[in-house]
């Protein structure tokens, strides 16, 4: 059985493939399904007679976000690194909401910063967006440099909490 995360919910799961039908089994039930290219720009899922359309897709770091129809799955391979980060970590973390490029980094890493602080300058679709600190922190750790590409979800910065006294 292999793991996995699709919106923070954890799913265990079998895929076999025979032919172009793959089969996937989860919690004591499988289903069917085959996969088609329409076009150049998306995906069709076939599943028991019921079809979904890929939208869109795109590899972040640690995860891949899926549009089909209307709904966005994020999918992650759990891993030791995920089970051992609790919520409140993931929490003090600068994600980028949305793919773009890193156009500016106000702090280096060990500085202080306050809730509210812009930490990170991210640009999108022509337009600037300050990513700010949730909490009065310390910076842990910088992932990004200035002109880097990034992907919706990936961790941009990684703020410890400032211990209270």
């Amino acid at each position: 059985m292999e793991k996995i995360k699709v919106n923070n919910e954890l799913f265990e799961y079998d895929l076999s493939i025979k032919d172009s039908l793959y089969t996937l089994a989860h919690d004591g039930t499988s289903a069917s399904f085959q996969v088609f290219k329409y076009g150049d720009d998306y995906l069709v899922f076939d599943l028991e007679n019921n079809t979904f359309v890929v939208l869109d897709a795109y590899l972040a770091k640690d995860k891949a976000i899926i549009w089909v129809d209307d709904q966005e799955l994020v999918l992650e391979e759990e891993s030791e690194e995920n089970v051992s980060l609790g919520d409140e970590s993931k929490e003090n973390n600068i994600k980028s909401p949305m793919p773009g490029i890193i156009r500016e980094v106000k702090f280096k890493e060990k500085d202080s910063v306050k809730k509210g602080d812009a930490i990170v300058v991210l640009e999108s679709m022509k337009v600037l967006n300050d990513l700010k600190s949730s909490i009065d922190g310390i910076i842990k750790k910088i992932n990004v440099d200035v002109g880097m590409q990034v992907g919706p979800l990936e961790i941009l910065v990684e703020i410890e909490p400032k211990e209270e006294q």
